[in-house]
């Protein structure tokens, strides 16, 4: 024919695009998980070291102020419970990094979120200064969500006091709470895609807002914008590590006011009803002398020492070994103590093992288990056990007087 002839071939590539856009976001989201759980271990490993050291400082500043009233140095109580102030803000720290390595393991029941908002608020009134203003939104009646109402507060807490640092004490927070359905947006702390039904916590401030740099550093744990000396760098650290504990996500946008605002996405239960509070009972702490025999199962030879110390302090007779297994043949060779008291993290043998193990006994004596790196214990295995009770590290020294006291005959 004729004139000049083109030939063009077509390809809807289309496919292939959003096949390369989806590579690059689990790639992304691979990395963030890499990470996150890198950091995890660390954070976890660093806190579960520095609970077997503060067990024994604790324990024995504790010791030392009774003594030192006994003696009625006020001077010396002063000094000592000012350095267990200190050493008890060092616990809380530690109880952070825990949080957010996913090794501090909450205790949710089905709850409304406004008035666990409501109430940190009105708690945190008092510590924030008149300056900065509160805004609820809480209408009520939202489907409840599955949460641990003493964490919440915490990822109140630590949101509403980024806001006050971020507008420099002056300026609105608003804080709501409203029921939110997404599709097609991303976690700004684990990079997942996020969608369906959730109750949305949502705190705005009218700060200068957060450069969109920081953004991927802005969960990990001791990073701070803030100035040398005026944050952990912990905050929405444990913000994360609760959040994705609870099987929720965070967005982090622009506020109307042009500040921040961050929103905690929890999944919404339809149909479920709210638990009712159950009533916390809370024993009076009897002084006195206890009478009985404790064994005492524990691997570091600091937190061993100081535990041995307060129990014979407080009058019990004490058989204390650092080898579970050399624990495990005294008791099958006769050793018949009144209590256990085991660690659970130790070479050769759990503390829930050797609990186990002593229920088998035809005379088994009861057991609690204490534990600095939160591991998941199965409820079901620790009461076929027989376990009490398992308490954390730093080791509440008066729930373990109560424990001994309730389960030990006293003559």
């Amino acid at each position: 024919p004729d004139g000049e002839t083109f030939i063009g071939y077509l390809r809807d590539i289309t496919q292939r695009c959003e096949a390369e856009e989806q590579r690059k976001r689990l790639e992304e989201q691979l990395r963030q998980a890499q990470k996150m759980e890198a950091l995890g271990h660390l954070t976890g490993g660093v806190a579960h070291d520095f609970n077997n050291i503060l067990t024994s400082i604790m324990g024995y500043l504790s010791m030392a102020i009774d003594r030192a009233t006994q003696g009625e140095d006020d001077t010396m109580v002063r000094y000592l419970e000012r350095a267990n102030r200190s050493a008890d803000k060092a616990r809380v720290l530690i109880q952070q990094m825990l949080t957010f390595s996913r090794g501090q393991k909450s205790r949710p029941r089905a709850s409304s979120l406004e008035p666990v908002v409501a109430e940190a608020l009105e708690l945190m009134s008092s510590t924030i200064p008149s300056t900065v203003h509160f805004l609820p939104r809480l209408p009520g009646g939202t489907v409840p969500v599955r949460i641990d109402p003493v964490q919440i507060e915490q990822i109140i807490m630590n949101l509403c006091i980024n806001a006050r640092d971020a507008m420099d004490g002056v300026g609105e927070i608003t804080v709501s709470v409203s029921e939110t359905v997404t599709d097609d947006v991303i976690c700004a702390s684990c990079r997942h895609p996020v969608k369906g039904e959730f109750v949305e916590l949502s705190v705005s401030d009218e700060g200068p807002g957060i450069d969109e740099q920081l953004l991927d550093r802005l969960f990990e744990p001791f990073f701070s914008t803030k100035a040398s000396g005026r944050g952990s760098g912990m905050g929405l650290a444990m913000v994360h590590g609760i959040v994705h504990e609870h099987g929720g996500h965070i967005l982090v946008e622009k506020a109307r006011s042009g500040g921040a605002c961050l929103r905690v996405l929890l999944p919404a239960l339809r149909g479920v009803v709210s638990d009712e509070d159950g009533a916390e009972v809370v024993a009076d702490l009897e002084s006195g002398q206890l009478h009985g025999h404790v064994l005492l199962v524990e691997d570091q030879d600091g937190v061993r020492e100081f535990m041995v110390d307060r129990l014979q302090s407080w009058g019990l007779k004490v058989t204390a070994y650092r080898d579970p297994l050399a624990a495990l043949h005294a008791i099958e060779s006769g050793c018949d103590p009144h209590f256990g008291l085991f660690d659970q993290s130790m070479a050769g043998m759990t503390g829930l093992e050797l609990a186990e193990r002593v229920k088998l006994r035809e005379q088994p004596f009861p057991v609690a288990i204490y534990t600095g790196f939160a591991e998941d214990l199965q409820e079901g295995r620790l009461r076929a056990a027989g376990v009490l009770e398992v308490l954390r590290k730093p080791v509440d020294q008066d729930r373990i007087y109560q424990l001994l006291r309730d389960h030990i005959p006293q003559s």
